[in-house]
Formats: structure tokens, C-alpha cells, sequence
């Protein structure tokens, strides 16, 4: 007799897919190999695979992300290819983080008339705000936007006035901080 409750009828649907599942899956594959090098069928399949990923973006990510990490345990050659990767992209971004972290630099010391580049910290004026310190080891693993972001949380000190100021031996004018903000 046929389900004449929507719910009833859907669970009864599951059921049978559940139950029935590997005869489909078996269908499939055999619809699949017949029909895998009609180019009709592949333009079809690869419209379909995509536009199931454009609306299931989160299963696509963790999908990508079980794979790597079954990868990284397995296969030690990616492994050293994934860190290769990742050193060359800080490679590349090393040149232009450099060159903000001196644009920012380059009017020196609120404090003192110190201008050199190797000399000069950045120094949070909130606590509370800093996301994370602006180090070599950290900025490479940071977007651009976020360094100049973090940087805009800062003033700029000479190492000696940084630690003349951590130790309260030197305080930092609020007036001096305008021409600099």
C-alpha cells in the first residue's frame, strides 16, 4: 500500500537507498565505465562535480583536509614537498614585508633622533590589542593587510628608548604620539 504521509514516504526512501545502496553504487560504476569517454558524458559530470562543490564549500574543505592530513602521514615526500612549498611562498613574500616594516620605520625614534632601521622597534601602545608581535618569524606567516594592521597598533622606538620605556625610566608624551599615529 503506498505511504500517504510525506514523512513515512522519505524514510521509507532512506530505507531503500540505504538497503540498496551498493546495487547503486554498482550501477554507477558500470553506467561510468561505459560511458567514460564520451566527452558529452565528462562536460556533464565535471558541470555537476562542480556545482556540488560551489554549494557544499565546508564537506569540500574538510574532505581536502582528511586527505592531507592522511597524505602528510603516509607519504613522506610530501611532507618535504609541503614544507618546500611553504618556504618558497615565505620567500617571495619576505622582499615585501621588508619593505613595509621600513616604510613605517622610516621617521625614526619618537623619542630620539635615531634612524637606523636595524635599530628601531615596534612598540604596542595597547597592550590588550596586539594580536601578534612584529617579528621575522611571525610576519611570514601573516598577510600583508594584517602586518599593516598590527603596525598601525604601534609607534616606532630605538631599542635603547624601548627599553628605557618597559623599564619606567622614560615615559611617552601623548602629544608626540599624534604626529606619528
Amino acid at each position: 500500500m503506498p505511504r500517504k504521509d510525506p514523512e513515512s514516504r522519505r524514510e521509507y526512501a532512506r530505507e531503500y537507498a540505504r538497503s540498496h545502496a551498493d546495487e547503486a553504487r554498482k550501477r554507477a560504476r558500470e553506467y561510468y565505465e561505459t560511458h567514460k569517454d564520451d566527452p558529452e558524458f565528462k562536460r556533464k559530470l565535471q558541470e555537476r562535480s562542480l556545482a556540488w562543490k560551489r554549494e557544499n564549500p565546508e564537506r569540500v574543505l574538510e574532505a581536502r583536509r582528511v586527505r592531507r592530513r592522511e597524505r602528510m602521514a603516509t607519504d613522506p615526500s610530501f611532507v618535504e614537498a609541503t614544507r618546500a612549498a611553504k618556504r618558497r611562498a615565505a620567500a617571495k613574500k619576505i622582499p615585501a614585508i621588508k619593505g613595509l616594516v621600513a616604510e613605517r620605520k622610516s621617521a625614526g625614534c619618537l623619542c630620539c633622533p635615531e634612524t637606523e632601521l636595524a635599530c628601531l622597534d615596534f612598540h604596542h601602545l595597547n597592550p590588550a590589542e596586539k594580536s601578534f608581535q612584529i617579528t621575522p618569524y611571525q610576519l611570514v606567516h601573516k598577510s600583508l593587510e594584517s602586518i599593516s594592521a598590527e603596525i598601525d597598533k604601534c609607534v616606532v622606538l630605538c631599542a635603547n628608548c624601548h627599553r628605557k620605556f618597559h623599564a619606567g625610566v622614560i615615559t611617552l608624551q601623548v602629544a608626540a604620539l599624534s604626529h606619528q599615529i
